[in-house]
């Protein structure tokens, strides 16, 4: 996104100087990218939220207080090395409260919570074995699957978070026992937004976004994978149907291994959309 520092005019003026690109630490060793366009506009690339809070399990609705936190920090960060590197006016900071900033890409996501982590991962395994979606593609990767990879417009992607911050540890600093537990029991469902998209739709400004925005534009574009109803049980193979009834009895302790009734439970869920 551009952030202007001095004024706004509706339009951004065509690049006069070159400026190298610099990453940024914040306070909990993750970076984002900045880069001065000219004297008076920077573009900032990176998870904001994450940079700010050390984690992204949780996150934030509103843009144009992310982006004020944003700014603010990284004038801290700056003019405790070199005072006046990043001091915007009061002018500038009352802009970026009006939403007077550009947007090139956004990543805009919701929680699919489930009771447990083998259930989180049933689902996705049952999105990666049967989803579609409208006129996308289809890309299954080891922790995910995206619909439309590597679109000028729009992305959606399917993840498991609990393994997502496992691999990515170190730039989740803060997290706590609960949040790891809360990512376990998460796939996240999550849109990417392109600037084509953006311009297009008019999205383009922060003053477009609110909370509201961001759950229509999640919710729309979930309401569109397609899934196949589950099969009803008795047009399971027999081993799958005495395994459901001895899981009704309340005894697969006894009648199945645990390693046996985690791979019944995958099989179910990927093959036949059964969770359980």
């Amino acid at each position: 996104m551009v952030i202007p520092l001095t004024k706004f005019d509706g339009e951004f003026q065509p690049l006069q100087e070159s400026y190298s690109k610099q990453w940024v630490c914040g306070s909990y060793n993750d970076h984002i990218q900045i880069k001065a366009i000219n004297k008076n506009e920077i573009l900032i690339h990176g998870n904001l939220f994450k940079w700010l809070n050390g984690q992204n399990v949780t996150g934030t609705t509103d843009l144009i207080q992310l982006v004020l936190d944003t700014v603010n920090r990284l004038s801290q960060i700056f003019n405790t090395i070199t005072p006046d590197t990043i001091t915007p006016t009061d002018t500038e900071i009352e802009n970026i409260k009006l939403g007077l900033f550009r947007i090139y890409r956004i990543d805009v996501n919701k929680a699919l919570l489930f009771d447990d982590k083998q259930k989180a991962q049933q689902y996705l395994s049952s999105i990666k074995e049967h989803g579609t979606y409208p006129r996308r593609d289809r890309e299954v990767e080891k922790n995910g699957i995206y619909f439309g990879k590597g679109s000028k417009r729009t992305t959606l992607l399917y993840y498991f978070k609990g393994q997502e911050i496992r691999s990515h540890n170190k730039q989740q600093t803060t997290l706590t026992t609960e949040l790891r537990e809360y990512a376990d029991r998460m796939i996240r469902c999550e849109v990417r937004l392109f600037n084509q998209q953006l311009r297009d739709s008019e999205l383009h400004y922060g003053y477009c976004w609110n909370e509201e925005l961001v759950k229509h534009l999640v919710e729309d574009a979930h309401s569109k994978l397609n899934l196949p109803e589950p099969v009803s049980e008795i047009e399971l193979p027999a081993k799958y149907i005495r395994f459901l009834a001895t899981q009704k009895q309340g005894a697969l302790h006894i009648g199945y291994t645990a390693s046996t009734t985690a791979r019944y439970k995958r099989d179910l869920a990927r093959d036949y959309g059964l969770m359980v």
